[in-house]
């Protein structure tokens, strides 16, 4: 049996729930430096930065209007990742290497997606990862906005959907002890 990553939504719709992938999505990060040691009620400068990113929120708190924001996450062509990592000095050999680490669910803070075969092209023509260091928060209202916007988007469909929420969890529900049980004293 097959089971498609995605559908496409070809028409411009506000209707958006998890897994959905928004281009373009403005997200705002404090600007590095002094200035933004003021103290509490001054004002801080930010920058605002676009990102291709997949919406993490779950999809029965959207649809019941249970959240004011959402959280999304950005998404890379894994073509520009892999560049990206060879610019910083990583071996071919080594970035094949966190490929296949990442596919198999090795990488806890990335997760991999699968590139799409149909009409639409882009972010998604090629495999793609989630990056889970980065965490943004979109107002729902911001982002019914985009959706209407773009035109067509993809939707990352039900098993692999629930896949990368589970993934998502599993970076965050990581313990690390100061000091394990020792097998051979027990």
């Amino acid at each position: 049996m097959e089971y498609p990553w995605y559908c496409e939504i070809s028409e411009p719709t506000t209707d958006i729930t998890q897994g959905d992938i928004l281009y373009s999505c403005p997200v705002v990060h404090l600007a590095d430096g002094t200035e933004n040691q003021a103290t509490p009620g001054e004002s801080k400068k930010v920058l605002i930065t676009n990102i291709d990113g997949i919406i993490m929120t779950q999809a029965c708190d959207i649809a019941n209007n249970k959240v004011a924001d959402l959280t999304i996450c950005p998404v890379t062509p894994w073509s520009e990742y892999a560049a990206s990592m060879e610019a910083h000095g990583k071996s071919s050999k080594e970035v094949n290497q966190l490929k296949e680490n990442i596919i198999r669910g090795r990488v806890a803070a990335l997760h991999m997606l699968n590139k799409y075969d149909g009409a639409q092209t882009g972010l998604l023509s090629g495999l793609a990862v989630v990056n889970f260091k980065e965490i943004y928060s979109l107002p729902m209202t911001t982002a019914r906005c985009i959706a209407a916007s773009i035109g067509p988007r993809m939707r990352l469909l039900p098993p692999y959907r629930e896949h990368l929420s589970q993934a998502f969890a599993r970076f965050f529900m990581r313990v690390g002890l100061p000091e394990d049980i020792n097998p051979s004293e027990c």
